[in-house]
């Protein structure tokens, strides 16, 4: 099996589907060690493969998946997850 972060095993995520909890580790892994140039363009990517594979996320699953994602980080995680939710545009 393989090494899944300890937030995607958290029971308030198991309602939402494993493709969108994947997509979602993907994002964070290619997110670390980014420029602010780099991370612009590697989130770009992202959400146009999220748009062409039909991957969205509801408000509450949004939400929730910040709040399930923060309660499992480190200081420093949560510092670059504060950063790139200054920059989202759905706070």
């Amino acid at each position: 099996m393989e090494n899944r972060p300890e937030w995607m095993s958290d029971p308030k995520v198991a309602g939402i589907e494993e493709y969108k909890l994947r997509f979602l580790n993907e994002l964070a892994q290619g997110c670390q060690g980014k420029s602010q140039k780099e991370l612009m363009a590697f989130m770009a990517a992202k959400m146009k493969q999220a748009k062409s594979e039909g991957i969205s996320f509801s408000s509450s699953e949004t939400r929730l998946l910040i709040q399930i994602i923060r309660e499992h980080s480190s200081p420093g995680e949560l510092k670059q997850i504060d950063e790139l939710m200054k920059k989202a545009p759905f706070h």
